[in-house]
């Protein structure tokens, strides 16, 4: 394929900033990024922890009061619409499923977290130290899922606001990293 050539005079007038960009002026790498969210990846991230924190509660007995399937589920995709829906009414200038896609993105590290966490009950399950490295992984997830949905949403947010919008996503992520932590 060759080149495209265009015809004609084309000036900068210099009044386009990276302050004043609306959507016809601003870059069109932003426009893709901004519009094309997708809720496959948060889906399967939800599910895998689903079904972790669920088999590690039927593992010794039907009453253990772990977390059903379906709970935490619910808890993962209700507790990303008040979060988003939360920004939203912040003045966030975000799309609704974008938010929940980002959020979902983000809890990765916790998901990562949780398997290792599985994995070292399968070694030993009443070791302080098992537990220690165990705390030690779900506190580095929530940090880092924390700080990645920060990243998301300092941006999108007036500036007075972004304290109001990160302290219900913080609160979100500690909820499942407790999940985390108490269940396996």
């Amino acid at each position: 394929m060759g080149s495209v050539l265009l015809e004609g005079h084309i000036s900068d007038n210099g009044q386009c900033t990276g302050d004043n960009l609306t959507l016809l002026d601003e870059p069109i790498r932003d426009t893709i990024v901004k519009n094309s969210w997708d809720l496959w990846g948060p889906l399967v991230l939800c599910l895998i922890m689903s079904a972790l924190l669920h088999s590690s509660s039927n593992s010794e007995s039907s009453g253990h009061g772990g977390p059903e399937f379906a709970q935490v589920f619910i808890i993962f995709w209700l507790g990303s619409a008040v979060v988003t829906l939360n920004s939203k009414l912040l003045g966030g200038a975000v799309s609704f499923l974008q938010t929940v896609c980002v959020l979902g993105y983000c809890i990765l590290p916790l998901v990562i977290g949780l398997v290792i966490c599985r994995l070292l009950l399968l070694a030993s399950s009443n070791s302080v130290f098992v537990f220690i490295i165990r705390l030690f992984t779900v506190i580095c997830g929530l940090v880092y899922s924390s700080y990645a949905s920060f990243i998301f949403v300092h941006p999108a947010l007036p500036k007075n606001r972004v304290a109001l919008s990160v302290y219900p996503i913080v609160l979100f992520y500690v909820f499942l990293s407790w999940l985390v932590i108490s269940v396996t």
